[in-house]
């Protein structure tokens, strides 16, 4: 018998200020890149087998995001395209009660291959 089995619930808004490059290579074709300085803002919720809540202090970090892309326009209305994003950030949290007094730094890495098709209208 597991003892002591427990539930995890994370939330995180990410406000993000950053900037944004295009370069045109055709009437078509567009390189773009972003990047941006975030912040994150954690919410976690910890549960137990009993349903028993339990509080988890965290703290915001600061980390970052960037993206570039290839982008296609085939017509006026239609944007194919196909990029890279990666986004880190760091996660600092701790149990404050007795029975559960854990606490965890984390990197969270986020990363991998986009696409998209736009319509505009």
């Amino acid at each position: 018998m597991i003892k002591n089995k427990y539930k995890i619930e994370m939330t995180v808004h990410i406000p993000t200020i950053g900037i944004g490059f295009v370069y045109p290579v055709s009437d078509k074709l567009v390189l773009s890149t972003q990047m941006g300085v975030l912040y994150s803002i954690p919410t976690l919720e910890m549960k137990d087998s009993d349903g028993k809540r339990h509080d988890i202090w965290t703290e915001g970090t600061v980390g970052f995001n960037g993206e570039f892309a290839i982008n296609y326009q085939p017509t006026v209305n239609l944007i194919f395209q196909l990029g890279y994003r990666y986004q880190y950030f760091r996660l600092d949290a701790k149990a404050l009660d007795d029975q559960y007094s854990g606490k965890t730094e984390s990197d969270d890495i986020t990363h991998g291959p986009t696409v998209s098709a736009v319509w505009v209208f």
